[in-house]
């Protein structure tokens, strides 16, 4: 048993060939193999060349989107996931004119909601807050037993 969390993870790339860079170093991590992490992220490009907002033609990203996971950080497969984005920052450290956006949000079971993220670019990191966001979480109950009539009377004052 355990807590379990809904989690999603966005990691926007201004170029195809800046992703496949950093996806290539990703792949060489052991937990990545180990646990099959790839199978968690789809890949998708994003066409903004009816936006004029946007400086390039496509926004090239990964995105992971999990329900009911037990999201610990201690945990070999949550570290893995969570490297990408490292990954990605340490690209953006090292190398001039690499832009990288990342977000992640985890929604508790009891709706407790963390979110990280990085970006140097604003671009990319409206992107994530376009494609990743969230409701505020709400409570609802379901009756479980019989229904109980209760009366209140208020005491009349004596005159």
């Amino acid at each position: 048993m355990g807590y379990r969390s809904d989690v999603g993870i966005i990691v926007a790339f201004d170029n195809l060939d800046n992703m496949k860079e950093v996806l290539a170093v990703y792949l060489l991590d052991p937990r990545v193999k180990e646990h099959e992490l790839m199978q968690h992220w789809n890949i998708y490009e994003y066409d903004t060349s009816k936006d004029a907002s946007y400086m390039s033609d496509a926004i090239y990203y990964l995105q992971l989107n999990e329900c009911d996971w037990k999201w610990y950080d201690s945990y070999d497969d949550v570290q893995g996931l969570k490297y990408l984005c490292g990954l990605a920052d340490k690209f953006v450290e090292e190398r001039e004119d690499f832009n990288v956006a990342w977000k992640e949000v985890s929604i508790g079971e009891d709706g407790a909601i963390s979110e990280e993220e990085s970006a140097l670019n604003n671009t990319l990191q409206d992107f994530c807050h376009y494609t990743l966001s969230y409701t505020s979480p709400e409570i609802y109950w379901e009756a479980k037993g019989s229904a109980i009539s209760v009366t209140l009377e208020l005491e009349k004052e004596s005159a």
